[in-house]
């Protein structure tokens, strides 16, 4: 047997004892909130991922359609149903793994780029327990890759810089293309690494010594990254004229042009194309029309009607490929921003705001609810004047990044990854799961903060000083600029019911509808307008799951309430008429 050296030894203990904490909160958390209705159900965006999944297990897709939504998350999924079934708990198992080694990643990333064991330690440890993290690494939704694959590419790219091996450069290539496939935000860490890359050598006298080396090098983490990166942006542009039909809303494009060799190279030399997908038009829209904020929230009564109203606008306005819908709402977006610039600039700064705040935004599920089924979340996951985690470890973290910034050369690759992310949300919309991979990196910057604080304490002037940066940060960090829903929403409850009630599972359906309703009459803002448009089918699922199971009463109550909210429904006076007659 052979026995691991002494020094060796102990080197290892530390990532060992990070990814065995990490992995065991996740798990811990994962038997807890198996108490809740909605562990079991995958809702809203989740529901999405999982047919995807279920349809390319089935070899099903991808299909001949230019995808709307980078692919890789579904595709992660679709190879884990072919081998190991749908469970959920299985998924939510190994991405409980996933979410452990990103822990272990922060911790080697920490130890190269500072080459201190206290910063790579504390950092990883502030990963394991962020309950913020820890809730996402089990949600089946793609913020749990996308910090893991933000994360290698990381340490991909600081372990390229640091060797000689040119398969280091095509490995962090492929890693960071293979992130995109996930977010497509990432290729925005591309230009800051090439940047620091460039700069660090400068600095260390290297500039024309080994230009050649780094071109080299540079070359091929580009070529690595587009071989990864082209296999999708061809399907794309081979049947850019057949948008995915899930989101064409029921306006049919004609029969798409050529598909051939020829005609899909035509269109990637034109540009009619779209890489990664053709959201990013309509999310960019979206994110930058001051108007549309409130109910871009997809916890909003109204969200998803609105959604895909707007999503159908340019088939209506006679675009027909997919690269012309994401073109339109761009050029719509441009246009708003030039005609409206002070509101624009406004909307800018709240969303700087919301990036450095310590309140989670949900998109989808709200996370904060989550807390009632798990003591563990509720001690590392609360809004209670601060907003912990995130309140503190972005605070914290961007004070270590001022207090580091002299040794910029070792960590400035985490610094431009920061950068990249900012500047992506800065473009769309600031929501929790979008901001994730932003938590892992400030923690780096926050255990480094945390080690200087001894020197800090000594040097009272520096000390003053960085302790006037860390309050102006903490004050920022935990304004109260969005409220916090620490129960389900009217969107989750209904999923939920309905879900249920298609499981023939009508007595626990009629909870979560009755459940929906009260979130409902609880939301009375003036700015929802049109909302008993939206409570009134409700109702009537309500009803109908109370006439199915004979509480013929009650099923009568809630179809009058579905007709008093929309009076020439015809589907719901049949309902009704039709349990009138069953109770004679």
């Amino acid at each position: 047997m052979t026995v691991l050296p002494e020094a060796r030894f102990r080197r290892l203990v530390p990532p060992i004892a990070v990814f065995v904490c990490a992995l065991v909160v996740r798990l811990a958390y994962l038997a807890q909130d198996a108490a809740s209705p909605f562990f079991w159900h995958r809702l809203i965006d989740a529901s999405h991922y999982h047919v995807l999944g279920l349809r390319f297990a089935s070899h099903a897709w991808p299909g001949p359609e230019a995808l709307f939504r980078p692919p890789l998350y579904p595709l992660f999924l679709g190879a884990i149903y072919r081998v190991l079934g749908d469970d959920i708990v299985t998924l939510k198992s190994l991405q409980a793994t996933i979410g452990a080694l990103s822990c272990l990643l922060v911790y080697c990333i920490g130890r190269l780029a500072f080459e201190r064991r206290f910063v790579a330690v504390a950092a990883a440890f502030l990963c394991a327990f962020c309950g913020t993290l820890i809730y996402y690494d089990l949600e089946p939704l793609s913020a749990n890759l996308e910090v893991f694959l933000l994360l290698l590419s990381v340490l991909a790219v600081l372990r390229a810089a640091r060797g000689t091996s040119l398969w280091n450069w095509a490995f962090a290539g492929a890693v960071i293309g293979l992130a995109a496939l996930n977010r497509g935000g990432t290729l925005l860490l591309l230009p800051f690494a090439l940047a620091w890359l460039w700069l660090r050598q400068r600095r260390s006298g290297q500039d024309g010594v080994g230009a050649r080396d780094s071109l080299k090098r540079v070359a091929l983490l580009l070529l690595s990254l587009g071989a990864v990166i082209a296999p999708l942006a061809w399907h794309n542009a081979r049947y850019d004229e057949l948008p995915e039909r899930a989101f064409a809303h029921a306006i049919l494009p004609p029969p798409g042009g050529s598909t051939s060799v020829a005609s899909t190279a035509r269109r990637i030399v034109a540009g009619r194309f779209s890489p990664l997908g053709w959201a990013d038009g309509i999310n960019v829209y979206v994110g930058n029309i001051p108007e549309l904020q409130e109910i871009n929230r997809d916890d909003h009564v109204q969200h998803f009607a609105w959604f895909g109203q707007i999503l159908a606008e340019p088939w209506q306005a006679g675009v027909r490929s997919a690269s012309g819908h994401s073109r339109y709402f761009l050029r719509k977006t441009a246009a708003y921003v030039r005609a409206h610039p002070i509101a624009s600039l406004r909307l800018l700064v709240r969303k700087a705001l919301e990036i450095v705040n310590g309140t989670e935004v949900p998109r989808g599920r709200r996370l904060y609810a989550e807390r009632l089924h798990s003591s563990l979340l509720r001690v590392l996951l609360w809004r209670r004047g601060i907003a912990f985690p995130s309140g503190l470890l972005i605070p914290l973290g961007l004070l270590g990044l001022w207090l580091a910034r002299a040794s910029w050369r070792r960590h400035g690759l985490l610094a431009g990854a920061l950068a990249a992310q900012f500047i992506y949300l800065l473009g769309f919309f600031v929501t929790a799961r979008y901001r994730a991979p932003i938590l892992p990196l400030v923690a780096i910057y926050a255990a480094c903060a945390l080690e200087r604080a001894v020197d800090l304490i000594r040097d009272w002037r520096a000390g003053m000083r960085a302790a006037a940066v860390l309050v102006g940060l903490l004050v920022v960090g935990n304004l109260p600029l969005d409220r916090v829903d620490e129960t389900p929403s009217i969107v989750e409850e209904y999923d939920l019911a309905t879900e249920l009630e298609q499981q023939h599972r009508l007595d626990e359906a009629i909870v979560h509808y009755q459940a929906a309703l009260h979130a409902a009459a609880v939301r009375s803002e003036p700015d929802l307008v049109g909302i008993p448009n939206t409570v009134a089918p409700i109702h009537y699922n309500l009803g109908t799951a109370l006439h199915r199971l004979g509480r013929l009463d009650e099923a009568i109550a809630s179809y009058r309430a579905a007709l008093w909210l929309q009076p020439d429904n015809i589907g719901f006076q049949n309902a009704l008429a039709q349990a009138l007659a069953d109770a004679n």
